[in-house]
């Protein structure tokens, strides 16, 4: 599972726990929390909407309804990624550093 996740300029630790909510993103401390209850498939899709989270508070994205565009994207994205595989892997493989 994934510890860390690079966000513009600052590093987040990620945190698997017992949580009341699917996941949490705390900005100022530079902290992911996901739901370890949630299966594989689930706890990628928590890390990615928490990171969208991410992207809008570094980038200074001033959102309205910030959680419903984020929801949004996050199945935009996956949709995007599952439908089309080799896009999704010619991706990768070009943006690798």
């Amino acid at each position: 599972m994934i510890k860390k996740l690079d966000i513009g300029s600052r590093q987040y630790t990620i945190e698997y726990k017992d949580l009341s909510a699917w996941g949490y993103n705390y900005y100022h401390r530079k902290l992911i929390q996901v739901s370890k209850n949630a299966d594989k498939h689930e706890k990628a899709k928590i890390l990615l909407h928490e990171a969208l989270h991410g992207v809008c508070s570094e980038y200074g994205l001033a959102i309205e309804n910030e959680e419903i565009t984020v929801r949004i994207l996050e199945l935009a994205i996956v949709k995007l990624f599952q439908d089309n595989p080799k896009f999704t892997k010619e991706f990768l493989e070009a943006t690798q550093k």
